[in-house]
């Protein structure tokens, strides 16, 4: 198990958003129900270690393809979609925004991100 330290939270303050990403099933959870899962929840887990340890909250398109995973690259701009509406059905402070050649990540509270 390894845990990625939590962004956004002072040292005793509680959580607001804990994912947890199971590499065996290639699921991702969010506050210990089931979010998504395959090439979306690699997407997600990509742009959420890239906020949690340096803040990036902008994700250029051509970022996901340069890894060469050819799921990746196939309908990316779908799946990007669909990891954007599964976030809007999810009452809580993060949101996938598109913008013109990119996605913005946007989270309001504090967040924890865990891999199993």
């Amino acid at each position: 198990m390894k845990v990625v330290e939590t962004r956004n939270a002072a040292k005793g303050a509680e959580v607001d958003l804990r994912f947890a990403y199971y590499q065996e099933a290639g699921t991702m959870f969010l506050n210990s129900e089931p979010l998504i899962k395959g090439v979306p929840a690699k997407l997600l887990l990509s742009m959420l270690r890239a906020y949690v340890s340096n803040g990036k909250t902008l994700f250029f398109l051509s970022e996901f393809k340069v890894g060469g995973d050819p799921a990746v690259s196939s309908n990316l701009e779908a799946r990007l979609e669909r990891l954007a509406r599964r976030l809007e059905e999810r009452p809580g402070k993060i949101r996938l925004e598109r913008m013109r050649g990119c996605r913005k990540l946007v989270c309001e509270g504090t967040l924890d991100l865990e891999e199993v």
